[in-house]
């Protein structure tokens, strides 16, 4: 895509309800991005008409949570990885959260670091 965006190509489409930090599901098929009007985040996936097909309340189900960024939905699709701070001067960890039960775990909390770029390996 060129400054004025456009672009050159087949199949070239705006996908509508797509937030921020997109990035493809392990199908190919929808995009998984997060989205936080007045702080409240949440983690949505959209199709490729721009539906939304799920959307987590995170700002609902875990309200300490905040800095929400890099949602990734597992190989299996029945977990997505993301980062996030516990309240805003935390440090950034790495969560899990199942979409059969939305329990959440924390991956990284006994280590000292902060998390930082990640992604499944299938």
């Amino acid at each position: 895509c060129d400054n004025n965006h456009r672009c050159v190509g087949k199949n070239i489409r705006t996908v509508e309800n797509v937030k921020v930090e997109p990035s493809w599901t392990p199908d190919g098929q929808q995009i998984i991005s997060y989205d936080y009007p007045q702080d409240e985040y949440s983690i949505r996936i959209t199709n490729l008409r721009g539906q939304i097909t799920l959307n987590i309340d995170l700002f609902k189900l875990f309200p300490a949570l905040t800095q929400i960024h890099e949602p990734q939905l597992s190989p299996d699709g029945k977990l997505i990885a993301f980062t996030a701070k516990r309240e805003a001067t935390s440090k950034r960890n790495l969560y899990v959260i199942s979409l059969v039960n939305n329990i959440l775990t924390n991956v990284t909390s006994r280590y000292p670091f902060e998390a930082g770029n990640f992604s499944w390996i299938p």
